[in-house]
């Protein structure tokens, strides 16, 4: 995976769903630009592939695309990353 020192490191399981925005952004762009990000960063490391998720169809109030996304790293900066995280979703 990688042979980067990640001592105390904690998983994040990160799921989002539902962020599409007027300028045109949709919920796997938004996993792209956090994916793109994540992969820069030497403090965090994926443990499994970005996963697009199948919501259940029966759902009245489901969204539009009927998927979310789950991403899921290691990392000793969870609180750093947590912070991006709200920024991007509140502000792209």
């Amino acid at each position: 995976m990688s042979n980067y020192d990640l001592g105390d490191s904690k998983v994040l399981h990160i799921g989002f769903d539902d962020t599409d925005s007027y300028s045109g952004r949709c919920t796997t762009n938004l996993a792209f630009k956090i994916t793109s990000k994540l992969l820069s960063e030497n403090d965090s490391v994926f443990i499994d592939y970005p996963l697009l998720v199948r919501l259940n169809p029966n759902i009245p109030w489901k969204t539009r695309g009927n998927g979310g996304v789950c991403l899921r790293i290691r990392t000793n900066q969870s609180e750093k990353i947590l912070d991006y995280l709200i920024k991007i979703v509140k502000t792209d």
